[in-house]
This record gives structure tokens, C-alpha cells and sequence, in this order.
């Protein structure tokens, strides 16, 4: 049998990963908007390049990482699907909470 792993680390290293990602986001002082939030300027707002990247002096947290990693896909698109996005990831980071 080879050494050569397929994914670097192994089994082990693949389970770490996946139990990291199944944590519910942390939010720190960043929080998504309001349920009384007016979605028609979201719709016609875009996305700019400068939402992929990291705010300095802005907390570290899950949701802001995962936030900047939503954004590489919708830059050029309205910023309500990508808070519509954001809102999937929270309810899938929620039901895994849950399910535990």
C-alpha cells in the first residue's frame, strides 16, 4: 500500500474538518439584518469586490471568514441573494446544532 495520502493528514485529518465545519457560527459583533429589513434596495445594491475581504480590526469570527467566502461567488450580483446565501449557510449551520 503507498504512503501517499489522498488528502493530506488522512481520515483524520479529513473528520477534524468536517466537525469543524459542523460548529454553529460564531457572530461576534457582526449580525445579519433585521427580520424587518427592506429588501428592495438589497435587491439593487451590488456587490462589490471589497465584501470578500476582511475588514482590519474587525473580529475574526466564523460567520465574517464564511461571509468573505459567500462573497468571491457573488461579486457583480444584487446583495440580496447574496444574503440570501448567507441566510442558507446559517440555517444549515443552525440545523447542525440542532441535530447534535
Amino acid at each position: 500500500m503507498s504512503d501517499d495520502l489522498t488528502y493530506p493528514g488522512g481520515l483524520a485529518a479529513l473528520t477534524e474538518r468536517f466537525e469543524l465545519k459542523r460548529d454553529p457560527f460564531e457572530f461576534g459583533t457582526e449580525t445579519l439584518p433585521g427580520v424587518d429589513v427592506d429588501l428592495l434596495p438589497l435587491k439593487e445594491q451590488i456587490v462589490s469586490a471589497s465584501a470578500t475581504q476582511t475588514i482590519e480590526g474587525a473580529s475574526n469570527t466564523s460567520c465574517t471568514r464564511k461571509r468573505s467566502q459567500i462573497a468571491r461567488e457573488f461579486v457583480g450580483l444584487s446583495h440580496l441573494s447574496f444574503l440570501n446565501a448567507q441566510l442558507i449557510a446559517n440555517l444549515r449551520a443552525t440545523r447542525r446544532k440542532a441535530r447534535k
